[in-house]
């Protein structure tokens, strides 16, 4: 199993000054971690299907799914046409990062192993990019190398306690 981006949604909430960067070059700004805290709290990673309806949607072949199984964008193939938009199941992808550029982070595949800037750039520690080894919950699954959860509404879960919180 591949590493994953874990947020301490405990840690994220009280830190009024963040510093998060971040390495994709179409991310508006290229700081800040409100996109970040925005798919934690509603799940918005690929899930990385095996039969990815998005990658058969797109008429310019701008998304394909690698040897490691995960999915690959190509940018400049991409002409904002927003049909794996409409084919993802999970609205996991979006068409609002730059104008006519359909956008999800990747969690730098690129860097190979490495640290994202955004996990390097937290000052809080609020970011990490771990394996993970624990036992799963009941409900929980790990899909490719990401989690769902499932579920069929909202419902509030108890969390485990933070890392910071436990030190206290």
């Amino acid at each position: 199993m591949g590493k994953t981006l874990v947020i301490d949604l405990d840690i994220c909430r009280e830190c009024e000054e963040c510093n998060v960067r971040c390495a994709y070059y179409y991310h508006p700004d290229n700081v800040g971690i409100a996109a970040l805290r925005e798919m934690a709290m509603f799940a918005l990673l690929c899930r990385q299907c095996e039969e990815a309806s998005c990658i058969a949607a797109c008429p310019r072949d701008a998304l394909e799914k690698g040897e490691d199984g995960k999915l690959r964008r190509h940018i400049l193939r991409c002409v904002g046409c927003g049909s794996c938009v409409i084919a993802c199941p999970f609205g996991n992808l979006m068409n609002d990062a730059l104008r006519f550029i359909v956008a999800a982070c990747d969690l730098c595949q690129d860097l190979g192993d490495a640290v994202p800037p955004c996990v390097e750039s937290c000052e809080k520690k609020a970011l990490s990019f771990e394996e993970v080894k624990e036992p799963l919950p009941e409900n929980m699954f790990m899909v490719g190398d990401r989690f769902a959860v499932r579920t069929s509404r909202w419902e509030k879960i108890e969390l485990p306690e933070s890392k910071e919180t436990a030190k206290k």
